[in-house]
C-alpha cells in the first residue's frame, strides 16, 4: 500500500473515529435534555442555529487571516473545510487530536509545522483575551441586574482582568510570550512579529465570534424561556468564558461538563434552579449540531471552489492552445 492510499485509510478511520464520539455526546445531552419540561420556540431556535454558524465563520476567518499574515496564497474555502474538519477532532478525548488534525491538514498545503504551531497560539491567545473582556465588560453593563452586595465583590477582580486585557493588546506583550515560549521549548518559529493593526483585528474579529456564539445561546434560551432584557448582555458574555473555561481544562474533550458546570452557574445567577442546567446542555446539544453542519456548510464551499478553479484552468488551458496554434 502506497502512502496515499495509508493516509486516505487513515483519515477513513479518524473520521469514523470522530463521528462515534460526536453521536455519543449528542445522545448524552438529548438523554438529560429530556428530562427537563420544556416549551420550545422553533423560530427562535433557528435563529439561533444561524447565529452560531455565523460564529463558525468568523472562527474560520480568524484562521484564514492568521495564514495570509504568513503571504501564504490560500483561499478561504480550502482553509474553511480543512480547520473545520480539524476541528472535529476535539470530540476525541484527549485535546491533542483536534491539534494534530489541523497540524496534519494544513502541513498537506505546503505550510510549516512550525508556523501552524504559532499560528495556533496565537488563535488561544486572542480567543481567551477576547473572551475574558467580553465578560467583564457585560458584566459591568449587568451590574444593575444583580444584588449591589454581589456585584461589589467581584467589582476590583473584573478591573483587574480589563486592565490586563488592554495591556494584553499590545504587541510587545505577544512578543514577550513568544519569547518566552522560545526558552522553555527551544524552538525558534515560535516567533510572530504582531503590529498594532494586526493585534486589533485579531481581537475584534474573536469578540464578534464570541458575541455571535452568545446570541446563539441567548436565542436559544429565548426558545424556551422569557428572558428579562437586563439579563442579555450577561449571558453573552457567560458563555464565552465559561467555553474558555472548558476548554482549558485538559480533562476533558470539548471542555464537556466544565463548560456546563461554569455556565450553569452564571445563569442561574438570575434563573430558576434546574433551568440553567437545561440551557447549558441544550446549548452543548446544539453546538453539536452546529459544528456538524457547519462542516457540510464548508465541504460544500469547498468542493464549488476547487470546481470552479479546475473550469477556470481548462479554459485558460484551451486559450493558450488557441493561441499557440
Amino acid at each position: 500500500m502506497d502512502k496515499r492510499s495509508i493516509k486516505k485509510t487513515l483519515s477513513f478511520i479518524i473520521s469514523i473515529v470522530i463521528c462515534f464520539f460526536i453521536a455519543r455526546y449528542a445522545q448524552t445531552s438529548l438523554a438529560q435534555i429530556h428530562k427537563q419540561d420544556l416549551s420550545i420556540n422553533w423560530v427562535m431556535i433557528i435563529i439561533s442555529f444561524f447565529w452560531g454558524i455565523l460564529g463558525f465563520f468568523l472562527y474560520s476567518l480568524g484562521w484564514f487571516f492568521l495564514l495570509r499574515m504568513h503571504d501564504h496564497t490560500v483561499r478561504f474555502g480550502e482553509v474553511n473545510y480543512l480547520l473545520t474538519k480539524g476541528n472535529l477532532g476535539k470530540y476525541i478525548p484527549g485535546r491533542i487530536w483536534q491539534f494534530l488534525g489541523r497540524l496534519y491538514l494544513f502541513n498537506g498545503m505546503g505550510i510549516s509545522k512550525g508556523k501552524i504551531m504559532m499560528m495556533a497560539v496565537v488563535e488561544q491567545y486572542y480567543l481567551i483575551l477576547s473572551a475574558l473582556m467580553i465578560f467583564c465588560i457585560t458584566f459591568f453593563l449587568s451590574g444593575d441586574a444583580f444584588p449591589s452586595a454581589f456585584v461589589s465583590q467581584f467589582n476590583i477582580p473584573v478591573i483587574i482582568c480589563i486592565i490586563f486585557g488592554v495591556i494584553g493588546l499590545h504587541p510587545k506583550v505577544f512578543a514577550l510570550l513568544s519569547e518566552f515560549l522560545q526558552k522553555i521549548t527551544k524552538k525558534d518559529y515560535l516567533q510572530m512579529t504582531m503590529t498594532w493593526m494586526h493585534s486589533i483585528f485579531l481581537f475584534m474579529l474573536y469578540s464578534f465570534y464570541w458575541m455571535s456564539a452568545g446570541l446563539s445561546v441567548l436565542f436559544l434560551i429565548k426558545g424556551g424561556i422569557m428572558i428579562p432584557p437586563q439579563y442579555l448582555l450577561f449571558i453573552i458574555g457567560s458563555n464565552a468564558i465559561s467555553y474558555v473555561i472548558g476548554y482549558l481544562a485538559l480533562i476533558t474533550p470539548n471542555g464537556l461538563g466544565i463548560r456546563e458546570g461554569i455556565l450553569t452557574y452564571l445563569l442561574e445567577l438570575f434563573m430558576i434552579k434546574g433551568m440553567g442546567a437545561a440551557v447549558s446542555l441544550l446549548s452543548r446539544f446544539l453546538l453539536i449540531i452546529q459544528e456538524v453542519g457547519y462542516f457540510f456548510f464548508s465541504l460544500l464551499i469547498f468542493s464549488i471552489t476547487r470546481r470552479q478553479e479546475r473550469a477556470d484552468t481548462h479554459i485558460s488551458d484551451r486559450k493558450f492552445r488557441s493561441f499557440i496554434g
